[in-house]
């Protein structure tokens, strides 16, 4: 059975996951510096108008559109200007946090902008209010340093409430064990926080230094500066309570934390007189030293939409430098995590102590999806992986796959499999309701197309000959069945070849052509022949299509009447050609008839001697007496001797005859042959 253009499941696929959503895919940070993270890896910007060492924050739309930024003190648009009513908040350029910008619930223009002093103030604690509706969509600080508390340390951090609507935002007090988590509504921030006493005080020395709750929104992880302690704490996104769980101390200053974004690792950055990265198994409670800088301190640590973990790279005390750190795999325990020092060049733009901070949300893996690339007419294969509180709240789901053309175009399940209508790039939508929030995830999915191969249905070769398959050149990968990796094949026996042709990205397809020997007549003319005299030889064949003959005849007979060599080349349908030669020499059977007695007596009866000889082309006769005189001599078949020697008769008697002659044989080849005999010369005939 044929296997025509077979197209079959490719089992190395391509996973691509989502993480989060795109509000967290523009930074602005340092000086001038920013990374864009749209495309998948992170882009270096260098258009930012932000000019300061510690605190920052940046918000982008769902579809990762900028929308602004801010240093806690100055609101910056999307096009890199102070947006209205945008100068005077409440941060600070040295403020280890300076501010968090958190998009009030359910608004979809409104954000609140929080902001934390600097240790040498009175650390209030504000937030304003942007409205991205106003300035044509640049956006206005609308409501501006909003007091919520003082003594707060240059510590804030968000994440969202366990209702996936509500946003937690978690600060620290100074000189003391406090934490306080305010909750954000639709209706703005509650009045009133959740207070948590719990854990080591900060003391005096230790309001520096980053606080970060995971992206599950179960722990929260502070660095105590010049206290030189990490503390780690659970924390409850239900209820805004902070436990603490345990400490650990280092050798030198603490300031950036940051977690794995499978919650399982928490990352710390020791930096003064030393320059080094730790990483801590939080389940165990254990700490490992995975990098030492030799050229830079590490400051604010980062977890990207890309999971990837980014490090702010200064020298103290206050100059920049042109790289970002990158902790490639801060999934891994280990050194395996994979921190590289001078992972990016930021260009024109250069990194101090800061980077953004951000809801840790943006980063949970508790809504994250999954798909796999495929090859044209294979299906893609696509996961959505939800957290226990979305699943327990779950209203409805739905994918979009971006493929109109099909049928199928949507499905309401969690792991559903696509076949996609033509090669291309998808942008596939899943979209989700818990507890009325609707939650969405995009993902891009590549549809390769199949290597074009058609091979012919059957081949057919000549007897004695061999045919060639031909699959297609190009950047292609060959299999055949007959284990072959070349793009054709020449085969001389029949039967089923088939070849696999796979391009570059693991796509193939299959085919097969059947190969068969033609059949042909025989031409045969049997051994060459000879021609005598005036015979005729009638050559001929049956069977074909075409007849050639060595004059361009092209009858399927031919009349021989001519020695030479004769020829024929005869052609089937399936152009198979035969050819046949036969050679046709000028040459009778040898015969030969020699007379005993003659009778020289002019009666006209047997007056002559001539012996009867026919097949052959050379000749000669000698007659000789008894005393060996040569008496005639003769080369011509027609000649006879008529008893005479030297115009004398010859006496009655017995005469010697030697007969030399050539027979005639086939091919012109002559053999020399020699016949003596004798001869009766009477002068009266013999009385019978």
């Amino acid at each position: 059975m044929k296997l025509k253009n077979c197209y079959v499941f490719i089992f190395l696929f391509i996973t691509l996951i989502s993480f989060g959503q795109k509000q967290a895919n523009v930074w602005y940070y340092g000086k001038n510096s920013g990374l864009d993270f749209n495309s998948g890896s992170p882009q270096v910007l260098e258009d930012g108008a932000l000019n300061t060492f510690e605190g920052v924050s940046s918000i982008s739309d769902f579809n990762g559109n900028l929308l602004f930024y801010t240093d806690g003190m100055t609101v910056y648009n999307k096009n890199h200007s102070v947006m209205s009513n945008g100068s005077g908040l409440g941060g600070h350029p040295s403020s280890t946090q300076s501010g968090v910008i958190v998009p009030l619930p359910l608004s979809g223009t409104r954000y609140l902008v929080f902001t934390v002093d600097y240790v040498y103030n009175a650390g209030d604690l504000f937030y304003s209010v942007v409205d991205m509706s106003q300035a044509g969509g640049l956006g206005s600080v609308i409501t501006k340093n909003t007091y919520l508390q003082t003594n707060s340390a240059e510590k804030i951090t968000a994440v969202n409430h366990s209702n996936m609507q509500d946003i937690w935002v978690v600060i620290h007090e100074r000189d003391n064990n406090v934490f306080r988590s305010y909750l954000v509504t639709k209706d703005g921030v509650t009045g009133s926080s959740v207070t948590s006493n719990t854990g080591p005080s900060l003391g005096t020395n230790g309001e520096q230094g980053y606080l970060k709750i995971s992206p599950d929104g179960s722990k929260l992880a502070m660095a105590s500066y010049h206290n030189r302690r990490i503390d780690v704490s659970t924390f409850n996104n239900s209820t805004g309570r902070v436990t603490h769980s345990f400490s650990i101390d280092y050798p030198d200053a603490t300031y950036g934390v940051e977690f794995s974004k499978d919650n399982k690792l928490l990352y710390a950055t020791v930096s003064y007189d030393m320059s080094q990265i730790y990483q801590i198994h939080l389940a165990d409670q254990t700490n490992t030293l995975i990098a030492t800088l030799n050229s830079a301190l590490p400051g604010a640590l980062q977890l990207g939409p890309d999971g990837k973990i980014y490090v702010a790279r200064y020298n103290r005390p206050n100059s920049s430098t042109k790289y970002l750190g990158v902790i490639n795999n801060p999934d891994v325990e280990g050194t395996g995590c994979n921190y590289v020092d001078e992972a990016i060049f930021l260009g024109t733009g250069a990194s101090f102590m800061g980077l953004p901070t951000f809801i840790q949300s943006y980063f949970d893996v508790s809504l994250s999806i999954e798909a796999t690339n495929s090859c044209e007419m294979t299906p893609s294969s696509f996961n959505a992986w939800l957290s226990p509180d979305l699943q327990a709240n779950l209203d409805w789901m739905l994918w979009n796959f971006d493929d109109p053309a099909s049928p199928d175009n949507t499905s309401a399940v969690a792991a559903p499999v696509h076949i996609f209508s033509a090669p291309g790039v998808y942008d596939v939508t899943f979209t989700m309701s818990a507890a009325g929030i609707q939650l969405s995830r995009n993902i891009t999915v590549t549809v390769w197309g199949n290597p074009p191969l058609i091979l012919p249905d059957s081949v057919g070769f000549c007897p004695g000959e061999n045919a060639t398959i031909d699959a297609g050149a190009g950047s292609f990968q060959f299999a055949w069945s007959n284990l072959s990796s070349s793009s054709q094949i020449t085969v001389d026996s029949p039967g089923d070849y088939w070849v696999r042709k796979t391009n570059s990205n693991g796509c193939f397809s299959i085919d097969t052509s059947n190969v068969k020997v033609y059949s042909v007549p025989e031409v045969d003319f049997g051994p060459d022949a000879m021609l005598c005299g005036d015979d005729e030889i009638l050559l001929q064949s049956s069977g074909f299509e075409f007849y050639t003959w060595q004059n361009g005849s092209s009858d399927s007979t031919f009349l021989v009447t001519e020695p030479g060599l004769y020829s024929l080349e005869a052609t089937t349908t399936d152009n198979c050609n035969v050819s046949e030669d036969i050679l046709i020499v000028p040459c009778c059977e040898f015969s030969m008839v020699v007379p005993n007695a003659f009778t020289p007596n002019s009666d006209g009866y047997n007056d002559e001697f001539k012996p009867l000889i026919s097949g052959t082309s050379q000749y000669k006769m000698t007659i000789a007496n008894r005393w060996g005189v040569i008496l005639f001599t003769t080369s011509d078949l027609d000649e006879a001797w008529d008893g005479r020697y030297l115009n004398s008769e010859c006496p009655e008697g017995v005469y010697f005859v030697v007969l030399e002659y050539n027979k005639c044989e086939f091919l012109g080849t002559a053999l020399t042959d020699r016949t003596l005999c004798a001869v009766t010369l009477l002068r009266s005939n013999p009385i019978n």
